[in-house]
């Protein structure tokens, strides 16, 4: 067992005299650097990462490989965050110059970071490489907000400095970091903020060997990052303290450390989560993943076309073929395609890893909405028409109302849809006969009652809802409703005697509209006896009062149009009143 822990984790103090290096920004990352990485994730705590000193050999010969991928570091202001870094700082004017000022140098993030209840996707580091120092200024990232992609940059307040150049043997130095997150002006109720604190210590220099290469110059870096998180969501507020340990090896021929291995500080002891090292490619299955930019496209009415590049951020493939789903693809590691159409384009990469035999291939597919902000192809318009009437929508005559839409080959192929909202407004003409009232089953319209036996003539002042004629007759109503006009059928109404014409039994019955209950206060003394019909003149509920003012429950009452009639046991007279239960 000693013997394999020896073989696993060989730590050898050298005897050759090694040359001491100084690292320099020159050494550093720059744009279009592609470096390929292999990581190891399990059997990290049989291997001594934290030996340090002059001269040392670091032997890591033996770690273990998990999975492979790309370190690519691209020109931020193509990486889709400029604009609105500009609009978030108010610069109107000389956008391009102060976004590069601000920052030089971007690598693509994870695809997608869950914080709360908030996903963040596309996410974009962003750099300045100084001569003095390499700083992370800002990470972009998009979310949802009302289902459309929102571009969000999260700027630090004090920038986090990754490296002071130069880097030497003994050197050390430490900065303060702040950055937050606040989407409250958004419509989110989401805050987060993240304090912190990196120490970087030289701690020791010598040679290193990887599974790829030795390298026979090298410093060791040793970084401590302390940060405090803290999310805000309403009225909750949760908070954690984590501590970061990294080990770097880094050499002048190579932009990134040739060896960095990453853990958790736990109760004093150091739990190694991941091991990266430059490496070759080598027979694993690739993962194909890309970016594009800009993140959200709009549609060129000037060119009809809009450009869109794509980034290729795939692992552990040699090979590419892109599908931009128009008929078109490229082999190309970092295309720029014109879409000659609007609309949802379903873009496609094959990653293939050659290095394998037989070939081992993935594939992946982002379909990407180009907005037509003008609606050039597409044209909405709206129609409205009377029950009975019909209107002519793309060649057919409709006469329900809906949503018609159709679709036609216009220019460069695309597709142009025509859609048309058909409302028609349909009245109904039933009248309710109740006694000696009439009332129209047709709510939130104009009224106004005709007299059928003297030829429809028009009863001047009677233009309420209800009707309580004076007269036997037949009697009808015409109905205005969105410029719609329809007359109902004639409503026979026989009046016996004087105690059937309508009193003042009711002097007042409210809420109406009512939602659980009516107070109905009576002006006749004696049994009053209520009856409540619905619209079909069916009975809902019965009973007698004796008192001055009753409580009518509507509570379990279906919505709609109600009436109410009082009859006086003492006087024999009647009246009748419509409410609505809402």
């Amino acid at each position: 067992m000693k013997k394999a822990l020896f073989l696993c984790a060989l730590v050898i103090q050298s005897f050759a005299i090694q040359a001491q290096i100084t690292y320099n920004s020159v050494n550093s990352v720059s744009v279009g650097d592609s470096i390929h990485i292999s990581s190891s994730i399990a059997g990290l705590q049989n291997f001594r990462f934290d030996t340090t000193g002059a001269n040392i050999s670091w032997n890591f010969s033996s770690l273990p490989l998990a999975s492979q991928s790309d370190s690519k570091w691209l020109d931020p202001s193509k990486a889709g965050y400029k604009n609105s870094w500009c609009a978030s700082n108010s610069v109107v004017l000389g956008c391009n110059s102060k976004f590069t000022q601000f920052t030089d140098l971007g690598t693509q993030g994870l695809d997608s970071v869950v914080i709360g209840s908030v996903s963040f996707k596309n996410i974009v580091h962003h750099y300045k490489n100084g001569s003095s120092s390499l700083e992370y200024k800002m990470f972009g990232a998009t979310i949802q907000v009302g289902g459309l992609p929102i571009t969000v940059p999260i700027a630090y307040s004090n920038p986090d400095t990754v490296l002071s150049f130069p880097l030497q043997y003994g050197g050390k130095d430490s900065n303060n970091f702040v950055y937050s997150i606040d989407l409250n002006s958004l419509g989110v109720n989401f805050k987060n903020i993240v304090r912190g604190k990196r120490v970087n210590e030289v701690q020791g220099w010598g040679s290193i060997t990887t599974p790829y290469k030795t390298y026979n110059s090298v410093l060791k870096v040793k970084t401590i990052i302390y940060k405090e998180d803290s999310l805000y969501t309403g009225q909750a507020i949760t908070g954690k303290l984590d501590t970061t340990v990294k080990y770097s090896w880094y050499d002048v021929n190579e932009e990134i450390p040739v060896l960095e291995v990453e853990g958790t500080l736990v109760l004093g002891a150091t739990v190694y989560s991941k091991a990266n090292y430059i490496d070759t490619l080598r027979c694993i299955t690739p993962k194909a993943f890309f970016t594009y930019s800009p993140l959200i496209p709009y549609y060129d009415t000037t060119t009809f076309s809009t450009d869109i590049s794509f980034g290729n951020l795939s692992a552990s493939s040699d090979s590419l073929l892109w599908d931009f789903g128009d008929g078109t693809t490229s082999n190309l590691i970092n295309p720029t395609h014109t879409f000659k159409c609007p609309g949802i384009q379903n873009v496609k990469l094959i990653a293939v890893n050659k290095i394998c035999h037989p070939f081992r291939i993935d594939t992946t597919l982002i379909p990407i909405y180009i907005t037509d902000s003008t609606n050039y192809f597409n044209k909405t318009s709206s129609i409205s028409i009377c029950g009975g009437d019909s209107a002519l929508i793309n060649g057919n005559h409709e006469t329900a109302s809906g949503i018609y839409s159709k679709t036609y080959a216009s220019q460069n192929g695309c597709d142009s849809i025509i859609t048309v909202t058909l409302n028609v407004t349909t009245i109904n003409k039933n009248v309710s006969n109740i006694g000696s009232s009439l009332t129209s089953n047709q709510l939130n319209a104009k009224y106004q009652w005709l007299d059928c036996g003297n030829n429809h003539a028009i009863l001047t002042n009677d233009t309420s809802i209800n009707y309580s004629p004076s007269s036997s007759g037949n009697y009808a109503v015409q109905i205005t409703k969105n410029s719609c006009i329809d007359t109902s059928s004639c409503e026979s109404v026989v009046i016996t005697s004087i105690e059937q014409l309508p009193k003042n039994l009711i002097d007042n019955a409210y809420p109406n509209p009512a939602q659980n209950y009516i107070q109905i206060d009576f002006t006749q003394n004696g049994e009053n006896k209520v009856s409540v019909f619905d619209l079909s003149g069916k009975i809902v509920t019965q009973y007698t009062s004796t008192k001055s003012s009753s409580q009518l429950n509507v509570s379990n009452y279906e919505k709609g149009m109600y009436t109410i009639r009082v009859q006086n046991s003492r006087t024999g007279t009647q009246q009748c009143i419509t409410f609505v239960k809402k």
